[in-house]
This record gives structure tokens, C-alpha cells and sequence, in this order.
């Protein structure tokens, strides 16, 4: 009897780390000059200034979430299989919530950038194939638990990024690592929402 009541309560105490794998997309954007957008727009870039471009970018992160291309779940490190159909209907009842409770804001935002003076922003988009999310958990897994909450930002460049945050329960799966960015774009865009690449040249 003391036995199977140690069991228990063993059970009741283990903890499981949740991982949750997904793309994510993280956004920079740096205002520049209208003499800046010339000399860049005509003059290019050496690839060290671009180098210190990007280094300079990197800490002007203003949209860093994840995005809802697929979603995968661990526990314990070991890859736990669900209906990708139950995944999209979490996500879309998230997704549902948030426009009915957004409708009079998207309404008035079908807008890029419009302003009286004309503005430039370099925009560097770059999107992680595999980024993870942890949450330790005293419970055995279940899906019923699992939510999002829908983030949808306009940006200075007059584009608008949907991501979400990801929760268990009432706790949030917080962000833990991940590799390095898969692909990325980076140009430039004017008050009109007009977009302008950036040309590297070899530095002598």
C-alpha cells in the first residue's frame, strides 16, 4: 500500500519539458534620410558597410515572433505526433477571435505608409526555418491546452506581419533558441510603400 502510494505520488510530481518547433519571422527597420536613400539607392553598398548595416539592423528588432507555417511538439525531447487539422483549428480559432475582436482597426488600416512627408525606412526581414519554444509542465501533455495568441503589427514600411505567442494553459511556451536564419530580404521603402533593393559591391 506504501508503495503504490509513493508511485503516485511520484506521478504527480514528475515534470515534462513541452517544446514547440515553428518558423519564425524577425523584422528590423531603421529610418534613414533622403540623402542616405540616394547615395544607397544609387551608389550601392560595399559589402563591409553592409556588414555593419546588417550589424546595426540587428539591434533594431521590432517584430520577433513566431509564424504559423506548422507547428511541431516534444515532450522530453522526443517529437510527439498530431493531426496537423487539430493544429489548424486551434490556430484558426485564435485567428477568429482576434479579428472579431480587431474588425474596426483593420477597417481603417487598409493603408501602406501615407504621411505628409516623405519617409524611408530599410526594412530587414529574415525568416528562421526552426525556432523553439520551452515550457516545463507538471502534467502529462494535452492538446486541449495548447493556444495561441494572434500578434499582428503594422510596420513602419506600411507592411503588416501576423505571428502568435504560444501558451499552455495560462503559461506562456517562452522562446529558448534557435538556428541561424534561413533566408532574409533586405531594401528599403518610401512613404508610398514603394520598395527599392540595395545593390553590394566588392570592396577593393
Amino acid at each position: 500500500m506504501a508503495t503504490n502510494k509513493l508511485k503516485s505520488a511520484q506521478t504527480k510530481n514528475k515534470s515534462y519539458k513541452l517544446t514547440l518547433c515553428s518558423p519564425q519571422t524577425q523584422v528590423s527597420i531603421k529610418t534613414i534620410t533622403k540623402k542616405e536613400f540616394k547615395k544607397l539607392t544609387e551608389q550601392g553598398i560595399g559589402e563591409e558597410e553592409f556588414e555593419e548595416l546588417q550589424d546595426e539592423l540587428d539591434g533594431e528588432v521590432e517584430f520577433d515572433y513566431p509564424i504559423y507555417e506548422w507547428v511541431e511538439i516534444s515532450i522530453n525531447d522526443k517529437v510527439i505526433k498530431i493531426d496537423d487539422a487539430v493544429i489548424d483549428n486551434i490556430y484558426q480559432k485564435a485567428k477568429n477571435k482576434f479579428d472579431k475582436e480587431n474588425l474596426n482597426s483593420q477597417k481603417t488600416d487598409k493603408r501602406k505608409l501615407k504621411s505628409d512627408d516623405e519617409k524611408y525606412v530599410i526594412v530587414w526581414d529574415r525568416w528562421f526555418k526552426r525556432s523553439f519554444f520551452e515550457l516545463t509542465i507538471q502534467e502529462e501533455f494535452d492538446i486541449n491546452k495548447l493556444n495561441f495568441e494572434i500578434v499582428s503589427e503594422m510596420m513602419s514600411s506600411g507592411i503588416r506581419y501576423e505571428g502568435y505567442i504560444p501558451f499552455y494553459g495560462d503559461e506562456q511556451i517562452e522562446y529558448s533558441w534557435s538556428h541561424d536564419w534561413n533566408s532574409d530580404d533586405l531594401c528599403i521603402f518610401n512613404s508610398s510603400g514603394d520598395s527599392f533593393a540595395i545593390e553590394i559591391s566588392e570592396d577593393d
